[in-house]
């Protein structure tokens, strides 16, 4: 698989989910087959293929690990967690 979640031999098809074995991560581990993962990796997806048909910059993916409040891999990451918590009642 390669870092768009494209198949080497057919680059117009995605695959995510339990099919998927990504590991184009930043410690080389594939994602765990969850559905926060698959969730991020469909919207990346969406968001590519827009930028195809639009002829813009393509997206970088970046896999973001929310079950872990303590560990943050990005900047990014460490952002939109942040937002998250603001906006849950649990954390507020």
């Amino acid at each position: 698989m390669r870092h768009d979640f494209s198949i080497p031999e057919h680059p117009e098809i995605r695959v995510t989910g339990d099919l998927s074995n990504y590991s184009h991560t930043i410690n080389g581990k594939p994602m765990p087959g969850m559905a926060a993962p698959r969730k991020q990796a469909e919207t990346f997806i969406g968001k590519d293929i827009a930028a195809i048909f639009a002829n813009r910059a393509r997206p970088t993916f970046s896999y973001c690990d929310f079950s872990s409040a303590l560990r943050f891999f990005s900047p990014a990451c460490q952002a939109s967690t942040w937002h998250w918590m603001q906006r849950t009642p649990v954390y507020q």
